[in-house]
């Protein structure tokens, strides 16, 4: 139950951004989210997977996951893993 929570937290998070900027909407649902305790908040790697700690995502407000969303867009679009 708490991991479909966190889930629909990062899906209405990532609607919020998509309003919020829409220029960056095809990148935000380019990136595909993946649940994950081994990371501290969110991260994204090379391959386009946006990782999440439901522990973290639960403990924020969706505003605040949408402009994380936007960050991990950010590192994505300017290639920070090269």
């Amino acid at each position: 139950m708490k991991n479909q929570q966190a889930e629909e937290h990062v899906r209405a998070a990532r609607a919020k951004a998509a309003f919020l900027r829409p220029y960056f909407t095809h990148a935000l649902y380019a990136l595909i989210p993946v649940e994950s305790a081994q990371v501290p908040t969110m991260a994204v790697d090379k391959y386009g997977r946006m990782y999440f700690n439901p522990e973290f995502v639960l403990s924020c407000p969706v505003d605040e996951i949408a402009t994380v969303c936007l960050h991990e867009v950010g590192h994505k679009l300017r290639r920070h893993h090269d």
